[in-house]
């Protein structure tokens, strides 16, 4: 792995703190329907305004270009957002952050190498393996109390 990618995914990291923090601070306080529309909005304003930071400084090739499939790909991964928004607002209301955020994370992990496995065919080595039982269990040891 390169130090961009170390970066990137420690960017990431960040950024979910911030929606962890957001999202169990926000819990008793705002509605969860116009609080992931607001949280919406401002990830639009944060989408657009990397795009111009990144053309005006980084990339000034970069088109704002789709076409159709583009499109429906896009629809169908905010579909995805939506549900998880809503979902873990109200499961971290049900059953706290620490459990929910295992779950969720592990859970994610699970269905995205079987998914990537199944329609991607992507490999599944005995270490990945090995990875996917670990993580289970560690729900398991997380949920316990």
């Amino acid at each position: 792995m390169s130090a961009v990618w170390l970066f990137l995914v420690s960017l990431a990291v960040f950024g979910t703190l911030f929606y962890n923090f957001g999202i169990k601070l926000a819990g008793d306080v705002i509605n969860p329907f116009v609080f992931t529309v607001l949280m919406t909005f401002t990830a639009l304003a944060g989408h657009v305004a990397a795009f111009g930071v990144n053309k005006a400084f980084f990339n000034s090739d970069l088109k704002f270009s789709f076409g159709t499939t583009g499109v429906f790909y896009a629809v169908v991964a905010g579909i995805g957002i939506v549900i998880i928004d809503l979902a873990y607002f109200y499961a971290v209301k049900e059953g706290g952050l620490a459990v929910t955020n295992a779950f969720w994370v592990v859970g994610a992990l699970v269905a995205t190498v079987l998914m990537s496995y199944f329609f991607f065919s992507e490999s599944i080595n005995t270490m990945k393996a090995i990875g996917i039982i670990l993580g289970i269990f560690s729900i398991v040891l997380i949920s316990r109390s």
